[in-house]
């Protein structure tokens, strides 16, 4: 995993994503503190995820034999403290490369794993979504897909018993993503079938929500015209305002602290 170069990124894109809307408020210099290895098992060990549940730190990732065209598996390794890391499971699902972990805490106390679940035929690659729960964090239920190749839902947020997220076209309605919500994990319904379609193809994409439960969607796009956008929206969420934000911007991450600034990575 290389924990350094996502590090370098971070400290670039902090100002831009706490100036888009008035509501971030003004940004502040980040600073890095430590790097430290805690994975290399694999000869590829990336698209790392990571959530602090019951005392524990969890952490998922991809592992392969290099970025994509491989059978990949999830693992989830665990730690009380972030020193000493253990495997805490291993997904797995026959012919199919597993991509892209995503860790979240269900309303009931769960952890659920989201990934992506591609399958290659004939050269041509195609992804679905896949979900597995866990009740301790070692027993993981078998993956099931509850979205079927070609459109790619990665990543979830909760909001009280709900949670959102983008699905993309992979490789399916590459011209826009789709806001889908949920209140298992399993069964999806549709928020709005037009989220992002400002052009090229929008991509992977994190939804967060600030305390008054305004909802906000930083979004990557790639093909022609490939700058990431920010949208803001309110509830329903059906009606989406967007800023381009003029950079790149892959694996999209961002989050509220308690000072209410706003800080992201990619």
């Amino acid at each position: 995993m290389n924990v350094h170069k996502v590090g370098c990124r971070f400290l670039f894109l902090l100002v831009w994503i706490s100036n888009c809307f008035s509501a971030f408020g003004q940004g502040t210099q980040p600073q890095l503190v430590s790097v430290r290895k805690i994975w290399d098992k694999a000869p590829h060990n990336a698209f790392t995820d990571l959530v602090r549940w019951q005392g524990r730190f969890y952490c998922a990732f991809r592992e392969g034999k290099g970025h994509a065209g491989d059978i990949g598996k999830l693992r989830i390794i665990s730690s009380a403290e972030g020193q000493r890391w253990e495997t805490s499971g291993l997904l797995e699902m026959e012919g199919v490369d597993l991509r892209d972990a995503a860790l979240s805490v269900t309303p009931d106390q769960k952890l659920m794993l989201l990934g992506g679940a591609q399958g290659n035929k004939n050269g041509h690659r195609a992804t679905g979504t896949f979900v597995s729960f866990s009740d301790d964090g070692r027993s993981w239920t078998p993956p099931r897909m509850v979205i079927q190749k070609g459109r790619w839902l990665w990543r979830v947020t909760w909001k009280g018993d709900e949670a959102y997220g983008v699905a993309y076209g992979s490789p399916q309605g590459k011209e826009k993503s789709s806001l889908l919500k949920t209140r298992d994990g399993i069964k999806f319904e549709t928020v709005t079938e037009d989220h992002l379609t400002e052009g090229g193809w929008p991509t992977e994409a994190r939804i967060r929500f600030d305390d008054q439960g305004t909802c906000y969607s930083l979004h990557r796009r790639d093909g022609s015209g490939n700058t990431a956008f920010l949208g803001k929206a309110e509830a329903p969420y059906t009606e989406w305002e967007w800023k381009d934000l003029g950079v790149r911007l892959g694996g999209p991450n961002f989050l509220q602290l308690p000072n209410r600034q706003w800080i992201a990575v990619g």
